[in-house]
């Protein structure tokens, strides 16, 4: 665009910005946000990256984009001085964009959530009251208590009656230290059970099924064939009487059989293979 046609004023667009200016890292302003909102962040910015007003009006320009930067293309020529002229008329121009105040009354709507720590509800709630005017102290403390769920805490409130939410942020600190103390508490004691639990398991597995014994230091025990000729043992002893006259006969034949070898000049090597005993019916006679 052509400079003569700028809606930006002869003055600011002959300011030069300097070199080494920092240029505010803000989300671009599309027309579909609060306006407030982009404006606050704008100045907080530039508070940092300091400049003059005419600088400020020209960096401002750099954070409009889509709709809001063909509105200002759309503004008479030289018809912004000051970047408070500038700010008025952004905030006329998107008034409706603007997001609505919360209402004290609105705070008796934040609720804890029965999964929400401490921390957490008091974080939100003192978030909700930031943006409120001129708060009520009182009504404040009110709408704190009855959003706390049924705890220790919030019968300490009932029975201790606090004037002030800093007072209650300051009492809100001793049961925040406790509860995080009880919780890690808890993960400790969860942790160990679960690795009592592992190591249980792991000595289960790791038992064998049945238990090998060592039979070269285990007691003998006789087997079923022994015990069968143990039960037998009897009728031997009653036949021990039958059998004494064959085994005297065989004795006799023995000794029969010495005196046969004897005279029939058998070596003495093979008389010592032979032994005593010699099968009547393998000699043959002299």
């Amino acid at each position: 665009m052509p400079e003569e046609g700028y809606p930006l004023s002869v003055v600011i667009m002959a300011e030069i910005v300097p070199q080494h200016f920092i240029i505010p890292k803000i989300p671009s302003f599309t027309g579909n946000s609060d306006p407030e909102a982009h404006l606050k962040a704008f100045n907080t910015q530039m508070l940092v990256s300091g400049g003059s007003d005419a600088v400020r009006c020209k960096v401002f320009v750099g954070t409009l984009a889509g709709t809001t930067l063909k509105w200002f293309d759309s503004l008479p020529r030289s018809s912004i001085s000051s970047f408070a002229m500038f700010a008025r008329t952004f905030m006329e121009r998107f008034a409706a964009n603007k997001s609505k105040l919360p209402k004290m009354a609105d705070l008796f709507d934040v609720k804890k959530n029965s999964d929400e720590t401490l921390r957490e509800y008091l974080n939100c709630f003192c978030d909700a009251c930031t943006s409120i005017s001129s708060p009520n102290e009182e009504i404040l403390v009110d709408a704190f208590v009855k959003g706390l769920r049924a705890n220790t805490f919030s019968e300490s409130l009932v029975r201790i009656l606090t004037l002030s939410l800093s007072e209650i942020r300051s009492r809100a600190t001793t049961h925040i230290e406790a509860e995080d103390v009880m919780r890690q508490k808890c993960r400790q004691e969860k942790r160990a059970n679960g690795d009592d639990k592992t190591r249980d398991v792991r000595r289960t597995n790791d038992a064998p099924f049945f238990k090998r014994t060592d039979k070269r230091y285990s007691p003998y025990v006789a087997s079923a064939s022994i015990s069968k000729f143990s039960r037998g043992a009897g009728s031997n002893k009653r036949n021990s009487t039958r059998t004494g006259g064959q085994a005297e006969a065989l004795a006799n034949k023995d000794i029969a059989a010495a005196q046969l070898v004897a005279s029939a000049g058998v070596p003495e090597v093979l008389k010592v293979r032979l032994g005593v005993r010699f099968p009547l019916a393998t000699t043959h006679p002299v």
